[in-house]
């Protein structure tokens, strides 16, 4: 027996049993007191029970209505997603202009970054880089110094670039630098509007629907907007590295240092 039907069960025994000593106070006559006090009691526990149902069902409405109730109010997910729901302009346009896999820009056409790691840096040295010249044409006495400055760790028979090659190498690397900034300054300009309107929609979000289920999927649309922006974030990252290693390009040789040739075991001890 719960805690309110016993509180009502006694209550209303209470009442009854008190009904009983006013009658035998007032000389009303009791014929047979054993089965009239489990009537009583009966009848007070049917009571109890009626009453706890009651309450019982009042208890289930309100838990309803708590979950479920209300469902076209105003505040409702429905109804705020124009003017409650936070705003992603910022994350829909960097997926359109820069995810996008058909989307390709000017500095595309100069390098089109590929799918591997390996075939990008084959595509970085060719496109930004020049191999050294192996042999200058040294003349006879040449090769006679280049003998001498050889063994000092200095050979001349490596020319470096040309004038016409090194600008050559400039002039591609400024092209990608140009094309690189015009079309993160554009990114950069459409952003900050949209941005604005993210914001401003941030200070009219709705984070309380008008019962329990409308709570949790308030709570679901807010954190999806919160991953959309995380993105944007990371998406606004990468473009930043792309600027920053256009302009570092600017700032190398030309020329690809060679690589030192590994000395075998057989060749070292000759």
């Amino acid at each position: 027996m719960t805690g309110k039907k016993v509180l009502i069960y006694g209550f209303l025994s209470g009442m009854i049993i008190l009904s009983a000593s006013a009658c035998f106070a007032a000389g009303t006559p009791v014929t047979d007191p054993e089965r009239d006090a489990k009537g009583v009691l009966q009848q007070a526990e049917s009571l109890a029970d009626k009453a706890q149902q009651e309450i019982i069902k009042a208890e289930e409405k309100k838990s309803e209505v708590a979950e479920h109730g209300n469902a076209n109010c105003s505040a409702n997910p429905q109804n705020t997603k124009e003017n409650g729901a936070i705003k992603t302009e910022v994350f829909e346009y960097l997926y359109d202009e820069v995810l996008d896999s058909g989307f390709e820009d000017e500095a595309d056409e100069i390098i089109k970054p590929a799918e591997t790691y390996a075939e990008n840096l084959k595509k970085v040295k060719e496109t930004f880089f020049a191999q050294p010249n192996e042999d200058s044409g040294l003349t006879e006495l040449g090769e006679k110094v280049n003998k001498v400055t050889s063994a000092a760790g200095l050979d001349m028979s490596k020319a470096g670039l040309s004038t016409e090659e090194i600008k050559k190498i400039r002039e591609i690397r400024e092209e990608y630098a140009s094309q690189v900034a015009a079309k993160n300054l554009k990114i950069s300009l459409d952003l900050r509007e949209k941005m604005a309107e993210d914001f401003e929609s941030i200070q009219k979000t709705q984070t309380a629907g008008c019962n329990q289920l409308q709570g949790l999927m308030m709570d679901n649309r807010n954190l999806v907007a919160l991953i959309k922006e995380t993105s944007s974030d990371i998406m606004i990252q990468i473009l930043t590295l792309e600027s920053m290693g256009a302009k570092m390009l600017l700032k190398e040789d030309a020329e690809l240092l060679s690589v030192p040739k590994k000395v075998s075991d057989e060749e070292e001890k000759s």
